[in-house]
C-alpha cells in the first residue's frame, strides 16, 4: 500500500461479508493453503522479514541480505547461487563473518531472533562448512 485510497480499498474489501469465516476459500481450500504454509515454514531456517530495523549495523554487517541468502539454500535448494552471492559479490564488512557480536541489534528485531547466533549459522553454511 501507497496511498490512502489503497488502504481504504483494502479494508472495505476486508470488510466485506464474503471475507468472514475463511473468505472466498472453501474448507478444502484453507487445508490445502495451511498445509503448505506448514511444509514453507519448515524450510525458513530465519525468520526474517527483511524489515531492517536492526540496521545499521555498527560493523557494517547487512543482517537482512544474510538471512535472506541463508535461508535460501534450503527453501529453493539455491547451493551455488547463494554462495556465490555471498562469497564472490557481497563486501566482506557486509558479510554474516564480520559481526562482532555486540548485541546492538536484538533489541531492535521485532522477531525477537538471536541475530549473531543465526549470522554464525549463516556464515557457516554459506560457506560449506559443517557445523
Amino acid at each position: 500500500m501507497s496511498s490512502i485510497e489503497q488502504l481504504e480499498e483494502n479494508v472495505r474489501v476486508a470488510s466485506m461479508p464474503e471475507m468472514k469465516n475463511g473468505g472466498f476459500f472453501s474448507a478444502a481450500d484453507r487445508h490445502a493453503v495451511e498445509k503448505a504454509r506448514e511444509e514453507f515454514l519448515k524450510l525458513i531456517k530465519v525468520p526474517c522479514t527483511n524489515c531492517g530495523y536492526c540496521l545499521p549495523c555498527k560493523s557494517g554487517v547487512d543482517i537482512p541480505y544474510n538471512f535472506q541468502l541463508y535461508n535460501s539454500l534450503y527453501m529453493y535448494a539455491n547451493l551455488n547461487s547463494a554462495r556465490l552471492s555471498y562469497n564472490v559479490f557481497t563486501q566482506p564488512q557486509k558479510r554474516a563473518s564480520a559481526c562482532t557480536n555486540c548485541g546492538e541489534c536484538l533489541p531492535k528485531c521485532p522477531q525477537k531472533i538471536e541475530i549473531a547466533a543465526r549470522l554464525k549459522d549463516a556464515n557457516i553454511a554459506l560457506l560449506n562448512q559443517p557445523n
